[in-house]
């Protein structure tokens, strides 16, 4: 890395030792305070500089702050160009170059111990002021903690942060700043001052080129103190409202968040005072809440971005799903069909059909594919449209008609169509685990017979005009995983004044808030109460409602009826 006069100079402004070192331990910049403490520091080690004793605590801490990337910290003993020794506290860090690949610098400020050699009055006076002023920055931590809390908008908190700051560093004023994606540029994005006339700045973009202040905190994450402000070529864009203003100091902070720096915090000086070490370290603090607000509101407006794009795209997919739903229910004379659906989700893997199939023939079919959401409605579509075709395509005499129907045997017809689509779907899905239970039937007109099959579900019952009922059970395994199943039909006859009733497991299985099932006995009482064909999944549909109340809906909730009247 080339290190530009500019640069240099910004380092000399760090009031406490600063140096840059490659990760050999080569120091490579050196500040003002450094090398008058130390001397020439040219072709010298990090750990040329501390005691003989304490060098390979010092290589062992540089090696962590190199491959943990995280802030080091160590107390040393540092030699003196006059001889003396100190305690200092080195806090050490990584800086990657830029322009050089591959190469990493260790950067680090030495921050004064209180000598041991101190009287014992004048060290208890020295802790005793360390602790006030631990207190008050407490304090003045613990208010600006109830500022933030008190509101939600990133906007208000970021102001009332200003406000907050200009109060306790008598600051003329404060602004935080944000980076741009390409980092060239800085938005004050939160302003305040109270001095009188002074315009708002909330909104200002400025170049991040010639503005070498900003710059140098922002390439090393650390903070800066100008003193004088009104001359150094550092400020020079800002030499004439520094002077207008009567500013004498500027003190500059990096907002970091997770080890990235996302913008600055500004403070010019109200007075003709020099911003101090413990203002420093108290303005760093707060800083890092303030990083975190902003982090946390980013990532908050990501999440909500991505939810609002995900539920649009889920009503996107329940609105195309819900066209694979027929729109009417045929229309059989002397036969009622009923149907009634209710999605646990936006999108569902439960569907149903019902569909002419001519010469007084109704396919019938009810299905539950595995698993809940995206993937199980995809799939959904596909069990759906394969059983529909394929069922049709049994019938049909290879014409184009709607009305060009083969006479062909219902049993037969409800076999091919099956297997068609489960080895269809076992063959070319696989690797997708992926079956539903399906029950599929065929109604015939001038007849009392309903040929059906039944894959792994629910046994559907049959309410007989007498009272009681019968269930039809499966005989056949779930489709999809496994080609040439070996598949079985079955007739039964439907009398007048009979009901068949076919469901997914999601009725029986609706839990109410504490966790009880509605369960196959309330089903049956409920099919057994005399009402009107049209009723009758009404009142089913309250009696879930009522059940499941303000709990969560479990599962999808798919029902189909034919009534013989």
């Amino acid at each position: 890395m080339l290190y530009t006069a500019a640069y240099i100079e910004i380092a000399d402004l760090i009031l406490e030792p600063y140096f840059e070192a490659l990760d050999s331990g080569e120091i490579v910049l050196a500040n003002k305070v450094l090398s008058d403490l130390t001397g020439q520091t040219q072709g010298k080690k990090i750990w040329d500089l501390f005691s003989i004793d304490e060098r390979e605590s010092l290589k062992a801490l540089c090696s962590r702050a190199v491959t943990e990337e995280n802030p080091q910290e160590l107390s040393l003993t540092l030699q003196q160009i006059n001889g003396d020794v100190c305690q200092v506290l080195l806090s050490m860090s990584v800086r990657k170059g830029d322009g050089e690949s591959g190469k990493i610098f260790l950067r680090g400020r030495l921050w004064p111990v209180q000598a041991s050699s101190e009287s014992p009055d004048t060290s208890l006076d020295a802790a005793r002021q360390a602790l006030e002023r631990q207190a008050e920055e407490l304090g003045i931590l613990n208010h600006l903690a109830e500022a933030i809390s008190s509101s939600l908008e990133l906007d208000d908190i970021l102001h009332t942060i200003c406000r907050e700051m200009v109060k306790v560093f008598n600051a003329r004023n404060v602004g935080i700043a944000l980076l741009d994606p390409q980092m060239t540029k800085l938005k004050i994005v939160a302003f305040h001052t109270e001095q009188p006339g002074e315009s708002d700045a909330t909104g200002i973009e400025f170049e991040l080129k010639g503005n070498d202040a900003s710059l140098f905190v922002i390439q090393t994450g650390e903070p800066i103190v100008i003193p004088d402000a009104q001359f150094n070529p550092i400020t020079r864009s800002m030499h004439s409202v520094m002077r207008k203003r009567g500013t004498t100091c500027l003190l500059v902070v990096p907002l970091l968040a997770r080890g990235e720096v996302i913008g600055t915090i500004g403070l010019p000086s109200n007075s003709q005072t020099i911003f101090t070490q413990d203002d420093v370290r108290l303005a760093e603090t707060i800083a890092v809440q303030v990083a975190s607000v902003i982090d946390n509101a980013r990532l908050h407006k990501t999440v909500i971005q991505a939810r609002d794009a995900a539920e649009r795209e889920l009503e996107i997919g329940r609105q195309i799903q819900t066209g694979f739903f027929p729109e009417t229910l045929p229309h059989l004379p002397g036969w009622h069909f009923n149907a009634f659906f209710q999605s646990a989700r936006q999108v569902a893997g439960d569907f149903y059909d019902a569909f002419a199939l001519g010469s007084g023939r109704v396919g019938l079919i009810l299905a539950d594919v595995c698993d809940k959401g995206v993937g199980a409605a995809l799939f959904m579509v596909l069990f759906r449209s394969l059983l529909r075709a394929n069922l049709q395509q049994a019938f049909k005499s290879g014409g184009f008609s709607q009305t060009d129907y083969l006479v062909v045997d219902p049993g037969e017809a409800l076999l091919s169509a099956v297997r068609r689509t489960n080895n269809y779907v076992a063959i070319n899905h696989s690797r997708a685990n992926m079956f539903a239970t399906v029950f599929a039937a065929i109604l015939e007109q001038d007849n009392d017979a309903l040929w059906y099959i039944n894959c792994g579900h629910d046994a559907p019952i049959l309410v007989r005009k007498t009272g009681g009922h019968e269930r039809l059970p499966s005989s056949n395994p779930a489709i999809g995983m496994f080609a040439d199943l070996k598949l079985t039909t079955q007739r039964v006859e439907v009398g007048q004044g009979d009901a068949l009733f076919a469901y997914t497991d999601g009725v029986t299985d609706a839990r109410s808030a504490d966790g009880e099932n509605f369960g196959e006995e309330r089903l049956l009482l409920l099919l057994a109460e005399t009402h009107a064909p049209e009723k009758r999944l009404s009142r089913l549909k309250e009696a879930l409602a009522e059940h499941i109340g303000s709990a969560d809906q479990y599962d999808d909730i798919t029902c189909i009826s034919l009534e013989r009247s």
